[in-house]
């Protein structure tokens, strides 16, 4: 999941310029046991993909009206 991987990557560098600097990652890291996992972010089943275009016609032909598209 695209997702998933830049959010590692922007916790790894974070963790980085944290070390760097001698502060705690606690200092912007969520250690909740709710959403934890094997020390590694994992992604949410229940989040999906917004279905604004899918399932919003009305939204849509506004949008398409606005944008002159």
């Amino acid at each position: 999941m695209r997702s998933t991987e830049t959010a590692n990557l922007v916790l790894d560098a974070a963790k980085e310029i944290l070390g760097e600097y001698g502060l705690s990652e606690n200092q912007i890291l969520n250690h909740s046991t709710d959403i934890k996992g094997d020390g590694e972010a994992r992604p949410t089943p229940i989040l999906r993909e917004p279905k604004i275009f899918d399932e919003s016609p009305d939204f849509v032909d506004f949008l398409k009206d606005k944008y002159e598209y």
